[in-house]
């Protein structure tokens, strides 16, 4: 069995250990729960609460298509902070604990530690993010069995895609430094960066952000995805050049 794999497990038993993996768990089920719900009561709440007409209107009506904007919504606020401090010092708190330094001396690739960092990001990112979507798909078809979000898959692999990216920005901010906040910290102004591209329409179509934005757009039918094929395909480049870079750096860093 090869060290790379070996590792992998390691990093896949820690990550358990630690109960960042039950984190991980509890809070996209919870998200899974919560979008349908609060489709669903929100306008009821305000009917109790006395809410002027004007305010009332304001809220969408509750179907289908409601529950899925809520769902990517939490996808893409509360879904997206939690994932980044999870792994935000995924290399970073092992530089400074200097938890690596016996394993690299006994044969350890330091190519090794990335890879295994990004697969159990990738995986991570991949398994919760569809959990959550089981969990909104099941109560979204009870509560609205209507026809108004016909495109479910195409919108799910756009945010599944933008995953990607966002493990290897992640991993590659940890390993700069010993700073925890250095892995966080690389992924706000990288989607600072994005947020700022996507204000140009001539961009959007190729920006990875839209892979994360226009999901209902995908979801309802709007536009397909193969007309995001670009910023697929710009995004598993990235995502391959940053993995990259992260293992030049830290092959380059003294442990």
């Amino acid at each position: 069995m090869s060290m790379s794999w070996l590792f992998f497990k390691k990093e896949c038993l820690t990550f358990w250990r630690s109960r960042r993996a039950l984190i991980m768990l509890v809070v996209f089920a919870a998200l899974g729960i919560l979008s349908p719900l609060m489709a669903k009561l929100t306008p009821e709440i305000l009917k109790l609460s006395g809410a002027t007409a004007a305010l009332s209107a304001l809220i969408p009506k509750a179907d289908s298509a409601a529950s899925w904007t809520q769902y990517y919504k939490n996808m893409s606020q509360i879904g997206l902070l939690v994932f980044a401090i999870v792994f935000g010092t995924s290399v970073s708190g092992e530089l400074k604990d200097g938890t690596l330094i016996n394993l690299v001396t006994k044969g350890l690739p330091r190519r090794a530690v990335i890879l295994g960092k990004v697969a159990l990001a990738i995986l991570t990112w991949l398994g919760s993010v569809t959990l959550a979507f089981l969990i909104s798909w099941a109560y979204t078809a009870y509560y609205f069995p209507d026809h108004k979000s016909p495109h479910l898959l195409a919108g799910l692999v756009a945010l599944l895609v933008f995953g990607l990216l966002l493990s290897a920005v992640l991993i590659f901010g940890s390993s700069l430094g010993q700073n925890s906040a250095a892995g966080l910290l690389t992924g706000v102004v990288a989607y600072a960066g994005l947020a700022i591209l996507n204000l140009f329409k001539s961009c959007q179509r190729f920006n990875p952000l839209s892979l994360l934005t226009d999901n209902m757009t995908l979801t309802t039918g709007g536009e397909t995805l193969s007309h995001y094929t670009p910023a697929i395909v710009i995004t598993i480049v990235a995502t391959a050049l940053l993995t990259w870079a992260a293992v030049r750096v830290l092959e380059e860093k003294r442990l």
